[in-house]
């Protein structure tokens, strides 16, 4: 095979899977395609961002009953069907208030998380809190925790919208909140795929009773289904096409091919051919040579026995394909089946069908992407179709245990990235995986290659959705060997605060609340050190809101520095004040006294700690630039004097002609 042959990508991805560094996120009733890395403030959703859900989104029966309960009571839970859109059903509840000063935020759904206390909420809060994929055992907790959170905040214009499962809600005892619940329907299909069609450029005419007979085929439909549906006929437009032909192309290139498979492949008794039929699936648009090669390897695994049929009367080439309806792709030996879409079908009938083998399956599977003959692109697209196959068989255990032994083959970790990116995205699984994350970074023998591809991840992807989630998993990872700090994760982790004030204020207060001390290890002080270092707390975030200025920042700093000075050795805590002093030498007099004066706050007064303030302080100016370490000196010191009730008047008109 050729060096072309083995980087054509081939045209042949299965519905909704795309190319894996893309993928279909179900944003409820919108199905959105986007980069891998698409970054944004994180924990925040963009008023463009809203707007573009807005002009996608028809409002489901209940949703101004909603509104009105949101309204008058600040909140209000929902509950709708399966696919019926109801996220986005609440992130429109909330876009009515939401501006500069009120901030969308989704919490967390973790019983141990500590973002549902009080003091982490700021004034005009939305908050959105899905509880519509947590297990029962945890469903209660989470739910009570919200309430309580609402309602220690409700003076503080709060909004709080929480999707509920109304089977679940069943179960547990008849409360005060079922006051809240309003029950959404299922929009419109025929109406929600116009506003997709219109978002997306095409409003092509449409005959009235012709479009709702093609929309009497969509009444079951996922409003992700009908997003994709939209997305696929943009894809194929060419100009000049009546809309409903394009909208019918469009439906056979993702439609559900499931019971097809089955007729096809339940008359089919040799293994065989079977065998292929699956490697095709897998590795649809690849030389005929690998596919071949790879329905080798499965029946070797699963032992199936040699044919005692002499080679030259077994079926030909095109007779095996066409028993399997495969036929040539194109000029370089690619193979594909005869209908888009039949692929995903194929392979799902397998999982489905033959529980027995999955553990054969996914081995077989995993070792497909160590094949020399494959791209990179092939073998990145073959991660992703296994990750969707796994996800999809509710294998997610299987998954998980999978890709944290995966084969150690070439672009090990984009392969990595590529599975555990499809399954943080997947609408049944992603919290399962998401809690898997947690476990892992908290995990003491994680790889160090392992734990970048969770950090990467954590930062691009998770920190959309779930900035707290990711924050947490971050800041474990960061710290996760006591004496060795991994550098990588703390870039990501400051990364993540340094965009939004409300993500670092919450770390930092995180830190106040669980200081570093010397049995928790160096990683965890040095963890401190860089947060509430001067050029963070002196920064400002992509809302233009400065770090320093806000009190508990200001606060935490005082704490960590007063737990370094009351745990570590004198000579240890002295050496970080040095390098601290250093940081600090370039910010402007009054941002210098601001944080001067939280450090020595973190004295508490103690006459023996700020001595040694000072003489590290003078010592220190010693060292590089003379001037302006002098000067910096010279405002530790007179602020040490302060702070001991000895002021100097003409030093505090200095400090006051500085300010000005």
């Amino acid at each position: 095979m050729t060096a072309s042959e083995r980087e054509s990508p081939g045209p042949f991805p299965w519905p909704g899977a795309g190319a894996p560094v893309t993928q279909y996120t179900q944003i409820n009733n919108i199905g959105a395609s986007g980069p891998h890395h698409r970054r944004r403030p994180f924990g925040l959703l963009h008023e463009s961002d809203l707007g573009w859900l807005y002009r996608r989104f028809e409002p489901p029966e209940g949703f101004p009953h909603a509104q009105h309960k949101l309204e008058k009571c600040g909140l209000v839970l929902v509950s709708g069907p399966s696919g019926a859109g109801t996220r986005t059903a609440a992130k429109m509840l909330l876009r009515t208030y939401a501006d500069s000063s009120h901030l969308f935020r989704v919490l967390p759904t973790e019983v141990e998380e500590d973002a549902f206390d009080p003091e982490s909420v700021a004034d005009g809060d939305l908050l959105l809190l899905d509880l519509s994929s947590v297990e029962s055992e945890h469903y209660a907790k989470l739910k009570e925790k919200a309430l309580y959170l609402r309602a220690h905040t409700k003076a503080r214009s709060t909004r709080l919208v929480i999707i509920v499962d109304r089977a679940v809600e069943e179960q547990f005892e008849f409360d005060e909140s079922r006051q809240f619940l309003v029950p959404l329907g299922r929009p419109d299909p025929a109406v929600v795929l116009r506003r997709h069609l219109a978002a997306d450029g095409l409003s092509g005419d449409l005959d009235p009773a012709e479009y709702r007979a093609f929309c009497a085929s969509l009444v079951s439909s996922s409003m992700n289904d009908l997003a994709r549906l939209a997305e696929r006929a943009r894809l194929l437009a060419r100009g000049g096409e009546r809309l409903l032909d394009l909208l019918r192309e469009a439906q056979q290139a993702v439609a559900d091919r499931t019971e097809e498979a089955r007729t096809l492949l339940d008359g089919k008794k040799d293994g065989v051919v079977r065998a292929l039929a699956l490697a095709v699936a897998m590795l649809e648009g690849e030389h005929r040579r690998v596919v071949f090669a790879a329905a080798a390897k499965l029946l070797t695994q699963v032992g199936h026995p040699e044919s005692e049929v002499p080679l030259l009367e077994r079926n030909s080439l095109s007779g095996d394909l066409g028993e399997v309806a495969a036929v040539p792709a194109d000029e370089h030996g690619g193979i594909r089946f005869r209908e888009a879409g039949y692929g995903a079908a194929v392979a799902a009938y397998f999982w489905r069908e033959y529980p027995r083998l999955h553990n054969v399956f996914r081995d077989w599977s995993a070792s497909l992407v160590g094949m020399e003959e494959l791209s990179r692109r092939s073998r990145l697209r073959l991660a992703d179709r296994v990750a969707i196959q796994l996800l999809d068989a509710d294998l997610h255990d299987d998954l998980a245990k999978l890709v944290r032994n995966w084969p150690r083959a070439r672009d090990w970790p984009d392969q990595v990235q590529t599975v555990l990116s499809r399954s943080l995205a997947h609408p049944r699984h992603g919290r399962f995986f998401r809690q898997q994350f947690y476990t892992w970074a908290r995990a003491r023998d994680l790889p160090d290659q392992f734990a970048a591809v969770l950090a990467d991840l954590c930062a691009a992807e998770m920190a959309a959705e779930y900035p707290e989630e990711a924050l947490t998993r971050l800041n474990h990872l960061v710290k996760r060997n006591r004496d060795r700090t991994d550098s990588y994760a703390l870039e990501r982790l400051l990364e993540l605060v340094a965009s939004d004030l409300r993500l670092y204020r919450r770390l930092a207060w995180r830190l106040r609340q669980h200081p570093p001390r010397p049995a928790r290890g160096r990683s965890e002080t040095e963890l401190a050190l860089r947060v509430l270092s001067p050029k963070l707390v002196l920064s400002t975030d992509v809302r233009g809101r400065r770090f320093g200025a806000d009190p508990t920042v200001r606060r935490c700093v005082e704490a960590v520095w007063r737990a370094l000075m009351t745990s570590l050795p004198e000579r240890e805590w002295q050496e970080h004040l040095r390098a601290w002093l250093t940081e600090c030498v370039d910010a402007e007099a009054p941002d210098s006294a601001m944080l001067v004066r939280e450090v020595l706050a973190g004295a508490g007064g103690d006459p023996r700690t700020l001595a040694a303030v000072y003489v590290t302080a003078r010592d220190w100016a010693r060292s590089g630039d003379r001037v302006s370490h002098a000067r910096l000196a010279l405002l530790v010191i007179q602020l040490i004097n302060e702070a001991q009730g000895v002021v100097d008047p003409d030093a505090t008109l200095r400090e006051k002609k500085g300010r000005s």
